[in-house]
């Protein structure tokens, strides 16, 4: 095979094909539909394989990609989904059939579907909408993750991501001697720093809400004002996904999305001693926003090169924690490695796995590491390296191919953060 025809064959044409059937809730699979009732849209077409720009959007750990077209009438299509089946050909071996479990609406043309596109709880994705862009993000039961992301005007790149080569979270990186600013051992009832204003009535901790800015360079970098809007919405929403699927009670609420003028100092752990600061010349706005939209965690995305995401750790159970209640994410990994998902389980009192960890907020407040049936490593949303991420928090009653995903009373991240969702809620 030619190279020419190798590229060729990877810029493929995909079909949208519109299933009559009623919707199946989370969880359950999926009947053979009956093609003869199905309506077939074009949604991703060919173009040249010379189109300029498709690097722009790769990661270090881009295995391969391919640009594609989304036509506007399908873009109209997606926000009525209910019911209906998406088949989506990203590479001449890689074709999903969405089925579109769960809307969240976060405004007028901004929502993001989240569904399983497989018989396993791992064939998942969530896909998201703002305005006239989309981003997508599918993730396998064999480990392997796919991403759509804009490039420009109704041109996309799809594109397929190494799990196991994002970097990791720059929290409490091996032994005690490297922690950086982001473990802050010891927040919470003595913790006095920042203004944040406590609400004026409790919160049930069902809801936590969350303020998310982003930078400009990562606004660029992610494809323009749309594109880093869709990320961030993927990424409340990917997270809730990963929430229901641990026995996770509480779900997060996106209060406020917006720019922040700050330049990146090229050091994660400086941005986020820089976005706590109310008073440092950095990001002080956000301090007043978040007062007026009460939002009880801030998370920052930016480009940030070194880690994936940095966050401050909670470690007594207090609402005093809410002046360290931050994180910065890389925008690349927010919603393909699930960092977005991780960085907030820090504020939450979550640790990584016990081989990467210090103090946490409860005895069982620890990520986990488990092998299937199969012999496959896998590892939660807060363990590190090795074995691939899998959309769960660390639970003993939720098993993951044919393995529990927690130890009792010893790495149950899932009880931690109900433990805790009260007080961080209000």
């Amino acid at each position: 095979m030619t190279i020419e025809r190798y590229i060729t064959t990877m810029i493929s044409v995909a079909v949208l094909a519109l299933g009559m059937s009623g919707a199946k809730s989370f969880g359950q699979s999926q009947e053979p539909l009956d093609r003869d009732f199905l309506q077939e849209i074009p949604m991703l077409s060919h173009i040249s394989t010379d189109h300029t720009g498709i690097e722009q959007r790769h990661h270090h750990n881009t295995l391969r990609s391919s640009a594609i077209v989304v036509e506007p009438q399908v873009m109209s299509q997606l926000g009525d989904m209910d019911g209906r089946v998406l088949e989506v050909r990203l590479f001449d071996d890689v074709q999903f059939r969405l089925s579109f479990d769960r809307r969240e609406n976060f405004g007028e043309n901004r929502f993001t579907w989240v569904g399983r596109h497989g018989e396993s709880s791992a064939d998942w994705y969530v896909l998201s909408v703002v305005e006239d862009t989309m981003t997508a993000t599918f993730w396998t039961a064999d480990g392997k993750i796919y991403e759509i992301l804009p490039l420009e005007g109704n041109v996309y790149v799809a594109q397929e991501v190494e799990g196991e080569a994002f970097l990791p979270c720059a929290n409490c990186a091996g032994a005690a001697e490297n922690k950086v600013v982001g473990c802050c051992d010891g927040c919470g009832a003595n913790e006095t720093r920042g203004e944040y204003t406590a609400r004026s009535q409790q919160d049930d901790g069902s809801v936590i809400d969350v303020m998310i800015v982003y930078t400009p360079a990562a606004q660029n970098a992610a494809g323009g004002q749309n594109a880093i809007q869709s990320l961030a919405q993927s990424a409340i929403s990917s997270t809730n996904n990963v929430y229901a699927n641990s026995q996770i009670d509480t779900r997060l609420e996106l209060v406020y999305l917006g720019l922040v003028n700050y330049q990146e100092s090229g050091s994660i752990s400086t941005d986020l001693s820089r976005l706590r600061g109310t008073s440092d010349g950095f990001m002080d706005e956000v301090h007043g926003i978040r007062n007026d939209v009460n939002a009880d965690l801030v998370a920052l995305l930016s480009v940030a090169n070194d880690f994936c995401g940095v966050a401050y750790l909670m470690t007594n159970l207090s609402t005093g924690f809410a002046s360290n209640a931050f994180s910065v994410t890389a925008y690349q990994c927010a919603v393909s490695n699930l960092t977005f998902a991780h960085e907030l389980g820090h504020n939450m009192g979550c640790a990584h796995d016990r081989n990467n960890a210090g103090t946490a907020l409860f005895p069982y407040s620890y990520g986990h590491r488990w092998t299937t049936t199969g012999g496959q490593l896998r590892r939660s949303v807060m363990a590190y390296a090795p074995g691939s991420r899998r959309p769960f928090f660390s639970n003993p009653n939720v098993i993951d191919g044919g393995a529990p995903t927690g130890v009792p009373n010893s790495e149950d991240n899932a009880r931690s953060i109900n433990e805790a969702a009260f007080t961080i809620a209000n």
